[in-house]
Parts: C-alpha cells; sequence; structure tokens
C-alpha cells in the first residue's frame, strides 16, 4: 500500500524483492495518482471508508494469513481495514497517528514543489523526507514532478482510525525522521514494559534512537494498534 502522492510502481524495489521471497499484489489508493479511480473521500471519513476498501480489494485478491505492507497513508489504510483475511500488518512510517513536525525547511520545499513544479523542487522535497546521506531515486523525482505538474496533490492522512481487530503489528520508522516529533532532550525516564511490545534495529542498521511512538500507544484493547514489534531504520522515510 503506497503512501500519499505516490502509487504502486513507486514501490517496486520493495516489491521485487518481496517477490522473491512470496506472492505480492500492488494496488493503487482511490483519490491518489495512479491507474485507480480520482475520487476523493472527504476527511472525515476518509480513513474509515479506505479500510473498508482495502476489505473489499483483499476478498479479491487474498486468501486467509495475508501480510499487509502499507507506507504512510498506506499504513493509515492498513490499520482502518477489518478485514478477517489479514494477520499481521507491516507499518512503515504509518501516518495520521501523531501530528507531522512541518518545520520551515519542510514547509519552504513543499510551496516551491507545488509551486515550481520543477524536477529540481522535486528533489528537494524527497530530500527533505530521507537521512542526509541518502539520495532519493531519480524514477522517484520523475514521479514527483508529474504530480506536481498534473495532479491536485491531497494532504497528509487524516486521524488513524483503528480497526476493533486483533492482529500482529510490526512498525518501521526512521531514526532520523524529519516529519515526527523529536524527543525532548535531556535525561529520558526509563520506559515501563508494554505487553506485546518488542523494539530491535532491523537488519542490523544502526538505530540511534528507537521509537514506537507516543506513551500509551502501544498497548491491549482500547481501540489502539497492539504493536508486536517496532523497527528503527536508518534513510527511512
Amino acid at each position: 500500500m503506497p503512501g500519499t502522492n505516490l502509487c504502486s510502481a513507486s514501490c517496486l524495489p520493495l516489491a521485487t524483492a518481496l517477490a522473491a521471497r512470496c506472492r505480492v499484489v500492488l494496488v493503487d489508493i482511490p483519490g491518489q495518482p495512479g491507474l485507480s479511480t480520482g475520487r476523493r473521500i472527504p476527511a472525515p471519513q476518509r480513513n474509515s471508508w479506505y479500510g473498508r476498501w482495502l476489505a473489499d480489494v483483499l476478498d479479491q485478491v487474498a486468501k486467509p494469513g495475508v501480510v499487509v505492507v502499507g507506507h504512510s497513508l498506506g499504513a493509515a489504510i492498513t490499520l482502518a481495514t477489518a478485514s478477517p483475511l489479514v494477520s499481521r500488518q507491516v507499518l512503515l512510517s504509518p501516518g495520521g497517528l501523531v501530528r507531522a513536525r512541518i518545520t520551515p525547511g519542510i514547509l519552504a520545499a513543499s510551496s516551491s514543489w507545488l509551486l515550481r513544479r520543477r524536477a529540481a523542487d522535486s528533489a528537494r522535497l524527497l530530500a527533505t523526507m530521507l537521512a542526509p546521506d541518502q539520495v532519493p531515486r531519480p524514477e522517484l523525482v520523475e514521479w514527483m514532478t508529474l504530480v506536481a505538474r498534473h495532479v491536485r496533490s491531497s494532504l497528509d492522512p487524516a486521524r488513524a482510525v483503528v480497526a476493533d481487530q486483533r492482529v500482529q503489528r510490526a512498525v518501521v520508522v526512521g531514526d532520523q525522521r524529519p516529519l515526527l516529533p523529536q524527543p525532548p532532550a535531556g535525561p529520558r525516564r526509563p520506559a515501563r514494559p508494554r505487553p506485546a511490545t518488542r523494539r530491535r534495529p532491523l537488519g542490523g542498521t544502526p538505530a540511534h534512537r528507537r521509537t514506537s511512538g507516543p506513551p500509551g500507544w502501544a498497548h491491549h484493547g482500547g481501540g489502539r494498534p497492539q504493536v508486536i514489534e517496532a523497527w528503527s531504520v536508518s534513510g527511512w522515510w
């Protein structure tokens, strides 16, 4: 499940790697650039509607035991679905769980991208979402330039809606995450143990800061996510 302003083709590197091990189905999200419908879903019901839409998609293409991988908006949609076919969710930089941290640099890059619609502005915007040593893929730069020139861009995901469903969830966020609030400076109090939650870096990638979300986020019940693992990965956005 791709993120805001992206499409299934933008996920090809990840999908190709996964396809070597399992069957992979990519979908374009309604109301987002790509090959799906251009219908816009009103914000108050957006994620709930998307959750039902994803359940319908899974009924047509999946069997019980499916793993849904969603990035940003795609992760918010993944959280909102109550499909009984889903056994595990992998949430990459999920949107809608905490308020985005829009810095002056990100705001300037976004404005230039929307107004100037040049490849250089697309690359600058994408760079604000990457670790300092990362470079945007050329095909992503080209895609975002096309979106700026030909599509009325949507806003960030609405507040996340978590379906009343018990599934295993793994959350992956970048250790350098410009769009997410940074923990306060100074000594940090030891976190209290949380049931069904494990934290570890992914694949030995250096993780300077590990996080699974705001306090009280990972626990059972209450309509909030049950997180079994939270990974911190350098360079992810």
